[in-house]
């Protein structure tokens, strides 16, 4: 059976997807980022490239920057490339704006 076609591999067909592992196979299978994961991207783009605090951050996608949730929800931006976290900030990387792009 291929990785994302089993019971405990199925997931749902959206943009960009994560790669994870499958516990049942061991192959790579694509993860659909969470909703606050969405959220969150969309409120580093609305702010055109500029950083936010983690605080900032959680106030505009309703969750607590100091718990876990926010760090599960926001690591997927990370692994990705999409965002850069240092001292404080979060920030839009070139990937999302790239330079040149207005």
């Amino acid at each position: 059976m291929k990785a994302g076609n089993s019971p405990r591999c199925r997931t749902a067909l959206r943009p960009w997807p994560i790669i994870t592992r499958c516990f049942a196979t061991g192959r790579a299978a694509p993860k659909a980022p969470g909703g606050k994961t969405v959220d969150m991207l969309s409120a580093l783009i609305e702010r055109n490239g500029e950083a936010m605090t983690a605080e900032e951050l959680g106030q505009a996608v309703s969750i607590d920057h100091t718990g876990g949730y926010f760090s599960n929800m926001i690591g997927p931006l990370s692994t990705l490339g999409l965002i850069r976290r240092a001292q404080g900030r979060i920030e839009p990387t070139e990937i999302v704006f790239p330079p040149g792009l207005e």
